[in-house]
């Protein structure tokens, strides 16, 4: 990213432009100190955001020492960790891409042609060795890409892609982003019909408020994939430190509940009195950010709904 900037690639100089929008727009990077400050009644988003800062300042620290001489300064290198936390798409890690895994069976294709005419086998030797190779070659990137104990993401730019605005129910009834194996591209495919001037939304992956408020410096009002978590010294202890949806309790929150209030109907009381007040605690305590209060607002609205669906249910969970 930096070497696209700084030595003004030609190609890429649109997307460059297109993308040099505000850091504190975009990303975390740009904060204040008193932006993390504003964050301190919601300690994920706070925690999030402060060891972000941390980490990025100690990579400034090593590729801006006093000993290093760059061809640029704390600011493009601030534009370009920006513009790739906000702007990269990810998916699963194949190990090698198709080029790769093609150009690799090519080698093993000539190696056997070799071995054959070099007279240093059969080919039915040749050919098992041919066929061992393509078969490892393909085996071993299915199994890495599907071990999912591993973890491992791929990370891409792609220009372009990238201008598409985040919906969180985009997955289902929009487009989206994805991986086209054979082409070695990513491609957005629409997945209902579009008129003339319509905005074509991509989901950024399925992301409460806090994440996208922490990543991308916005929020989705009625964002389908956001949460809550309470305090950690939550008066109510069941709720202490608990992530909680609209829609219900997990199946361990809801029996620590029960436990704690001795019984089901009180335990259902007890919630909604705790989701009402700390509904009410968020919207009383604005913190003068804009954007921090609108995510103090989204978070009351899902304890006023949780409130609301726990009275009515007889389920908790």
């Amino acid at each position: 990213m930096l070497n696209t900037k700084v030595e003004k690639d030609a190609t890429l100089a649109p997307w460059v432009a297109g993308a040099a929008g505000g850091l504190r727009r975009r990303a975390r990077v740009g904060w204040s100190d008193a932006d993390v400050s504003s964050c301190a009644p919601y300690a994920p988003l706070r925690e999030t955001v402060a060891g972000q800062r941390d980490t990025w300042a100690r990579a400034e620290a090593a590729l801006l020492g006093k000993d290093q001489r760059r061809p640029y300064g704390a600011a493009d290198l601030r534009w370009a960790l920006a513009t790739v936390l906000t702007r990269s798409f990810s998916g699963p890690f194949e190990g090698t891409s198709p080029k790769q895994r093609f150009a690799l069976i090519g080698f093993a294709a000539w190696l056997a042609v070799g071995y054959v005419v070099g007279g240093f086998g059969d080919a039915s030797t040749a050919a098992q060795g041919f066929v061992a190779v393509s078969l490892g070659s393909v085996l071993s990137d299915y199994l890495v890409s599907k071990d999912e104990s591993l973890d491992l993401q791929r990370h891409v730019l792609a220009p372009g892609v990238d201008f598409l605005n985040h919906v969180g129910a985009a997955a289902e009834d929009d487009a989206a982003a994805s991986y086209e194996y054979f082409a070695d591209a990513f491609a957005v495919n629409a997945h209902r019909d579009y008129d003339a001037g319509d905005e074509v939304h991509a989901s950024y992956g399925k992301k409460s408020n806090a994440q996208l408020v922490a990543n991308y410096g916005f929020l989705e009002p009625g964002n389908p994939f956001d949460d809550y978590v309470f305090p950690d010294a939550y008066p109510f202890p069941p709720l202490r430190g608990a992530r909680v949806t609209r829609t219900g309790f997990d199946e361990a929150t809801a029996k620590a509940a029960v436990a704690y209030s001795g019984s089901t109907d009180a335990a259902r009381e007890n919630l909604v009195k705790a989701c009402s007040a700390q509904a009410a605690a968020i919207r009383a305590t604005p913190s003068g950010n804009g954007l921090l209060d609108a995510l103090g607002e989204e978070h009351a609205a899902i304890l006023a709904a949780l409130a609301d669906a726990t009275e009515k249910s007889a389920m908790l969970g």
